[in-house]
């Protein structure tokens, strides 16, 4: 190798096996077994010290010079033959500054060479095919592949290891972790080639070894150019000792050209060696001064900072400090008052003791000439109190109740009569689904068409669902949005009575029936508008009142409980000498806001009030609609006449169906809310849940005390429950006598 370098600027090193190849002499180690043994003791102590040495050395390494430096030793690399001429590369993922072999695994894999990683496993190290993107931490922060082909120990020659390390010296010697992974990895791939990269401050004069350590065939520098050629050659003798094994008549002639060429490569590799050396040590120096420089101006930064913040530092302070006289002057004056509150809070003091005294003075004079006690007093004046307060309350409320209840049934009967003698309706059933009739079952396969086309077109168009089952003669359209539903129960009939189904006539008629249905609906709702006998609405909200024909509330038609609605507002209207044509215009508009639910999100009264602004109507009307469901506040009586119609529209026996289930537990929780009041022994629902009758304990419950309780469950109903119209609450309170005659 050469005379004695600087250490620490080694610029190569050549492991011993691969100079003992090229002169045909056998391998042995440098260090004999008992030298070894010797060594052993203070092995251990001597790598610890070299690993914080070098670790700490390497990571004072600026960045940049570290990736300038490492660039170049891959440079190196890559003009190695052996590594042009491998047929696999085994990486590593860099961690605390190590060179990093990002572009050798670039190249290898641009040459479409398998590249291998290594991952820690319970015996060792194994070398998965991974690429840069798939590696991850797994067990500690050194990135490891996930996943991939491993590398087998057979792969033999051909397969190159790029090695890191803390130091290696030049017989080829690695100081790495302290764990042995690679070394006994590295001694199942005996055959691979293994390439050490180091910066140069990385390789020293020689490091003990021990007898498992693997040498290196090759440690790369920044000036590894001799180490290049000699790689080289080392991969040529291996070819050549292959070739050896098959054609063993020409070993003699081989072997005396591979001692004459690696001699005369030695030699001109370390010349150009000592040439590459210097030119390396003068680019460390200018990387040194660059860092040194970079270094400095940080530090007159840093300094300038801290010139800065001591000086915002100081100013703080003396706020504070003037922060504190102030509060010291404060705590004095608050001291202050505090010793004057002291002293009123003394007099106070007395004060109420002589006031308690006297009190206690007279209590006991009252107490003697009363012979009870205060609380004795108190608790018989509370009582005779309460006795009194509820027997005038039950009868001051059953009086007012009587009252009230006999004019307002005279009354309402009167209204609700008028009201509804005028009517006359008709109620369909509330339907998701429209059957439509066909001449014959042949027709569903026309339907349904070649590979569903057209049933596809057919609801793609209408926004609908076709149901073809085995229901004879009959398709079945299912839709929530009844308009569509219409839509397309025209559009079927249509293509049915003519025959011609297809997409394009799909399509066709179907325009043709939204321009049907558009008219009928406008059509509705000017009669409807003519039947109650209205003006000046909108054409927008007569198209609006026109899509309520198709709309269902508990199976009432919208449409038909809008103008009911109306003519009950009316009749109301004009028996309390109201304006008779405005109630009827708020009562047909209130459920406007119905026919858009599908579209706009949001309660019905509040979106029909919006829409009847926008349309012009005044704000009397406006009002009614919104507050027709006491949503928004009634700001005149339209608003309490139009909620009173819809009411009694839809409370009407008929206009509405029930559920089973939800009046089945109407009638449970009318019954629950009655049983659960002291005295109450049973109760009964009545009249479809229109009536509670509840039979109370005489001996518990006085008749005083009947009305208040129906009072109390009234409005216990009201809070608990959700009901249309009103519920009646009787209390039956029965006294019998009973006497046996002998």
């Amino acid at each position: 190798m050469g005379g004695p370098l600087r250490p620490g600027f080694e610029p190569v090193a050549i492991g011993p096996r691969a100079i003992h190849a090229l002169a045909g002499q056998p391998h042995c180690s440098p260090c004999s077994p008992s030298r070894t043994e010797a060594m052993g003791e203070d092995h251990a102590e001597t790598k610890d010290a070299l690993r914080r040495r070098l670790r700490a050395a390497r990571a004072a390494l600026p960045p940049r010079a570290a990736a300038e430096l490492g660039a170049a030793a891959c440079a190196r690399v890559l003009g190695l033959p052996a590594f042009r001429a491998a047929r696999a590369v085994v990486a590593y993922a860099p961690i605390e500054n190590e060179v990093d072999p990002g572009a050798l695994v670039a190249a290898a894999a641009a040459a479409g060479k398998p590249v291998y990683y290594p991952r820690r496993t319970s015996d060792g190290l194994e070398f998965l095919q991974s690429g840069p993107e798939g590696l991850a931490p797994r067990w500690s922060a050194l990135p490891e592949p996930l996943d991939g082909a491993p590398l087998s120990p057979a792969a033999g020659e051909g397969v190159v290891f790029l090695v890191p390390g803390l130091a290696f010296d030049p017989r080829g010697v690695r100081l790495g972790r302290g764990a042995g992974c690679y070394d006994r990895a590295l001694a199942r791939h005996s055959h691979a080639a293994r390439i050490g990269l180091a910066y140069e401050l990385q390789v020293v004069p020689a490091l003990p070894e021990a007898a498992w350590d693997v040498r290196m065939d090759a440690v790369v520098t920044m000036t590894t150019l001799i180490l290049a050629l000699v790689l080289g050659v080392v991969l040529g003798a291996g070819a050549l000792a292959l070739v050896d094994r098959v054609r063993r008549r020409r070993v003699a002639e081989l072997e005396t050209s591979a001692h004459a060429t690696a001699a005369r490569i030695v030699e001109e590799a370390r010349k150009e060696g000592d040439a590459v050396r210097k030119e390396a040590q003068l680019h460390a120096k200018d990387l040194m001064i660059q860092a040194k420089a970079d270094w400095e101006r940080e530090a007159r930064d840093q300094r300038h900072e801290l010139q800065a913040l001591e000086k915002r530092i100081l100013q703080k302070e003396e706020g504070i400090d003037r922060k504190i006289e102030a509060f010291a002057q404060r705590e004095t004056e608050l001291a202050r008052r505090e010793d004057a509150l002291r002293a009123q809070e003394r007099l106070m003091e007395e004060r109420q003791t002589d006031i308690k005294r006297l009190t206690d003075q007279v209590r006991q004079k009252l107490e003697q000439a009363a012979g009870m006690t205060r609380d004795e007093a108190k608790r018989t004046l509370v009582e005779q109190m309460t006795d009194e307060a509820r027997h005038d309350a039950a009868r001051h409320i059953r009086q007012v109740e009587a009252e009230a209840r006999e004019e307002a049934d005279r009354r309402a009967k009167k209204i609700v009569s008028i009201a509804i003698e005028r009517l006359a309706g008709e109620f369909v059933a509330e339907r998701t689904v429209s059957v439509v009739t066909l001449p014959s079952d042949d027709m569903k396969g026309r339907i349904i068409g070649r590979e569903g086309r057209n049933i596809r077109a057919i609801e793609s168009a209408t926004g609908v669902d076709l149901i073809i089952d085995d229901t004879p003669e009959a398709v079945v359209i299912s839709c929530h949005n009844p308009i569509r539903r219409e839509l397309a129960r025209l559009a079927l009939e249509r293509l049915l009575s003519d025959g011609r189904i297809h997409p394009g006539r799909i399509e066709e008629v179907v325009r043709k029936a939204e321009q049907e249905l558009d008219e009928a609906i406008r059509e509705a709702g000017q009669r409807a508008v003519l039947e109650v006998g209205v003006h000046g609405i909108h054409p927008e909200l007569v198209k609006l009142l026109g899509m309520l024909k198709y709309r269902y509330s508990y199976a009432q038609n919208v449409l038909m409980h809008s103008i009911e609605a109306a003519f009950i507002a009316g009749s109301l209207a004009a028996e309390l000498g109201l304006n008779e044509k405005q109630a009827r215009r708020a009562a047909l508009l209130h459920d406007i806001g119905k026919a858009l639910t599908h579209e706009v999100e949001g309660s019905h009264a509040i979106i029909g009030g919006e829409i009847a602004r926008k349309y012009g109507e005044s704000a009397k009307i406006v009002n009614a609609i919104a507050a027709h469901h006491e949503e928004v506040k009634a700001e005149t009586i339209l608003a309490p006449l139009v909620d009173a119609a819809d009411a009694l529209s839809g409370a009407r026996p008929g206009a509405r169906r029930e559920v089973l289930e939800s009046y089945a537990k109407r009638l449970e929780d009318l019954e629950r809310i009655s049983n659960s009041f002291k005295g109450v022994e049973k109760s009964f629902a009545v009249q479809a849940g229109r009536e509670i009758r509840i039979i109370v304990d005489p001996g518990t419950i006085p008749d005083d005390h009947a009305a208040v309780l129906a009072r109390d469950i009234a409005r216990k109903i009201e809070q608990e429950m959700t009901y249309p119209g009103q519920i009646k609450v009787t209390v039956i309170r029965e006294t019998r006598a009973s006497d046996i005659a002998r």
